[in-house]
């Protein structure tokens, strides 16, 4: 369980469709390229001098 309404949940659902992360037809299938995105993904912190 996640703490996040329905309508966000359809909303990144949807972009990820878009962006070809995932294929829904009936059952979802995620492209390894969202696993590698989420897995290895690393935000730099960005500090001033």
């Amino acid at each position: 369980m996640i703490g996040t309404t329905r309508s966000r949940v359809s909303f990144f659902m949807n972009k990820f469709r878009k962006l070809g992360f995932i294929n829904y037809n009936g059952k979802i299938e995620v492209n390894s390229s969202l696993l590698n995105a989420v897995l290895y993904d690393k935000p730099e912190i960005k500090r001033e001098p």
